[in-house]
């Protein structure tokens, strides 16, 4: 991993906090982070990719538990155990979702997305920033999500703010994202973490 300068990654933060899009490594992929609590910044992020899909909504990085009441209502029965075994890491959790947050963050479920990360670099633009990030994967819509700071300026150079380079990731599966809004947990994206893990942890529906 290439180790970020203070002034790198503060200069990332900035551009957050000022509404734009950055892209920074994650346990998986390189991802497009913005500030979710700015509307027309989570905008920006999806012109980015090119998304239309208005039901797929964009998930979040965390880098503390404390954040998640800012983005989260409650916590299902099944929240600690999970958190217990498989945070910090590739693991999404749809949770309930605070009133009042941008739709392209809420699901039809009126959940939304939530990953604390295992990244150091992640977690260190997180803090940096003083909020959560978006972390949907950096690419257009359609194409493969990059690996490496220089795949993202190639493909996505002109659109961000800021690459903060950590050096390639392992890509690999994305994330498996869990729902738990009702509090019976089913998988909606099968990926790093597999279905038998889980199983072990939790009841699956």
């Amino acid at each position: 991993m290439i180790p970020q300068s203070l002034a790198e990654l503060t200069n990332a933060a900035e551009v957050v906090k000022a509404g734009g899009v950055v892209s920074y490594p994650t346990e998986t992929f390189y991802a497009l982070g913005a500030d979710p609590a700015q509307p027309e910044a989570i905008e920006r992020v999806l012109r980015t990719k090119g998304r239309k899909d208005s039901n797929k909504p964009l998930l979040l990085l965390i880098a503390s538990l404390d954040d998640l009441p800012n983005w989260v209502s409650k916590f299902p029965s099944s929240f600690d155990k999970l958190v217990a075994h498989f945070w910090p890491g590739p693991l999404t959790l749809v949770l309930p979702a605070q009133a009042g947050l941008p739709d392209p963050l809420i699901g039809p479920g009126s959940g939304i997305a939530v990953r604390l990360t295992s990244h150091p670099t992640a977690r260190a633009l997180i803090r940096a920033s003083g909020t959560a990030l978006t972390g949907t994967s950096a690419n257009r819509a359609g194409s493969p999500p990059c690996r490496d700071a220089g795949a993202v300026r190639a493909t996505l150079g002109n659109d961000l703010g800021a690459v903060v380079d950590g050096g390639p990731t392992v890509g690999g599966k994305p994330s498996t994202v869990l729902d738990l809004v009702d509090d019976c947990p089913r998988i909606l994206r099968h990926g790093a973490i597999e279905a038998r893990a889980l199983a072990r942890v939790i009841r699956l529906v």
